[in-house]
């Protein structure tokens, strides 16, 4: 399986750490170039170079890109159509999730969460999943940030 996906390019999102790095280095494990957008480019450098020694110079490329900004997303399509690159696997990773009682925690990082959740990634999804459909092939996957459920506020 180790070339099963030699001419794949898969995008992962949210890669600079946690499930995101680990869902990034499956495909490149199975041959596939990879696509790295995220905020922190020294850690999306570092994972670019792990990827390229660990796997005979599998490319991966970095994209730096906030995904909770409205330019994010489009920072992201820019530079794929720029650099000609044509995604053939999109991992749906970035997310923020926050836990505890909702008027507990602090209102500011809130907004970002669903600038990222419901902002940045359907933006993404929708662009290269019509691209995907087009060239006749398809494959997304959706992480989903761990969102708490018991949300009420107690005392």
């Amino acid at each position: 399986m180790r070339d099963g996906y030699r001419d794949i390019t898969a995008l992962v999102t949210g890669a600079s750490k946690g499930l995101g790095r680990e869902l990034a280095l499956e495909p490149a494990r199975r041959g596939a170039r990879l696509v790295l957008p995220a905020r922190s480019e020294d850690q999306l450098r570092e994972l670019a170079a792990r990827i390229s020694g660990q796997h005979g110079g599998t490319d991966a490329e970095v994209i730096v890109a906030d995904l909770a900004t409205p330019q994010g997303p489009k920072q992201v399509l820019r530079e794929l159509h720029q650099r000609d690159l044509s995604v053939d696997l999109l991992v749906n990773n970035a997310g923020i999730g926050s836990t505890g009682p909702f008027l507990d925690r602090p209102l500011e990082p809130q907004p970002r969460s669903v600038d990222v959740n419901i902002g940045g990634l359907p933006t993404l999804t929708h662009t290269i999943g019509a691209e995907l459909v087009a060239h006749g092939s398809c494959g997304i996957l959706t992480s989903s940030p761990r969102l708490n459920t018991g949300d009420s506020h107690q005392r």
